[in-house]
């Protein structure tokens, strides 16, 4: 079903670096607020499993996390609990190595699009791989649009 309005609500929340279980509960609690208030799109910014910083490679591979897998997993049923999309970013940690991922996840809990940054600022090339073309739209009952 189409619908001709949306309510987003914009979560800019302090990510607490090493404490992606915190960091889980916060996004949690900002998801069922923002459903409270009727948002039917809640979207987080990136790196929001553990950060953006670390000092060398192997702290970047300790701060990734994989898809499906712990981060990720609750956020996608609680999406499916409250009905609502979500966006978000984090750090893949993927068999090729790390990925700076942007998700879309739909009120019934799936992910429905990802991005893998390709556009990089100058210390990406030192931690991330880069992610190739993923340019593509997804439908939504608020219209098609894709992730960047």
């Amino acid at each position: 079903m189409r619908v001709n309005h949306v309510r987003v609500a914009i979560g800019q929340l302090h990510v607490e670096p090493w404490a992606e279980d915190r960091n889980i509960k916060k996004i949690c609690a900002f998801m069922r607020r923002a459903s409270s208030f009727g948002a039917q799109l809640v979207v987080f910014s990136e790196a929001m499993s553990n950060g953006y910083v670390f000092h060398d490679i192997k702290e970047a591979e300790g701060a990734a996390t994989t898809i499906p897998g712990p981060f990720i997993d609750p956020i996608c049923a609680l999406a499916s609990e409250l009905n609502i999309w979500v966006g978000l970013g984090l750090l893949e940690r993927a068999h090729q190595g790390i990925y700076n991922n942007a998700l879309l996840i739909s009120a019934d809990g799936k992910i429905r699009a990802t991005y893998r940054k390709t556009f990089f600022i100058r210390s990406d090339k030192i931690w991330m791989r880069h992610g190739g073309v993923s340019f593509k739209s997804v439908a939504t009952p608020f219209g098609s649009f894709g992730l960047i």
